[in-house]
């Protein structure tokens, strides 16, 4: 199956009803062109609606990279997690990363290990980033620090 990448754009109509429009692009694409096409579709789309558009987002279709491991690893189920919350600049509130199907051996009862080993490479990434990506959560604010990882479960 080919990666493809998603421009994925946001309508709302008179009424206040969101749809959305997902056009494909295959991989390979620089991103200065993807970002051009997009611009053209939504100025044609935009005339062939009458809602009007509200975001739009681009998807990219990423190559895995090699090493990562090729078989789930046994009774590791992905309803059972971690939720792991940051701290975020300038905000009473947290984000969290989930982790599906947590490795066991990061657990300490229903809390993630955060403090050692991978879990706080793990943690360390999300909040520092890495190659001059400087991760946020959803509204744009700095993560500037792990608080903990709790066990949970989700229905999958």
């Amino acid at each position: 199956m080919a990666n493809v990448d998603i421009i994925s754009v946001g309508l709302v109509d008179h009424k206040g009803d969101r749809g959305s429009v997902v056009y494909y692009v295959p991989t390979g694409s620089t991103l200065a062109d993807i970002l051009f096409q997009a611009q053209a579709f939504m100025g044609t789309l935009d005339s062939v609606t009458g809602a009007i558009i509200q975001d739009a987002s681009v998807t990219l279709g990423l190559t895995l990279p090699g090493g990562l491991k090729t078989v789930a690893a046994a009774s590791h189920d992905i309803e059972k997690g971690a939720n792991i919350g940051f701290d975020v600049a300038d905000t009473p509130y947290r984000t969290t990363v989930r982790v599906p199907a947590v490795m066991e051996t990061l657990l300490a009862g229903e809390t993630m290990i955060l403090g050692s080993g991978v879990g706080q490479v793990f943690s360390n990434l999300v909040v520092a980033g890495t190659g001059g990506v400087n991760p946020s959560d959803k509204f744009g604010a700095d993560i500037v620090g792990v608080i903990e990882g709790l066990v949970t479960f989700r229905k999958a």
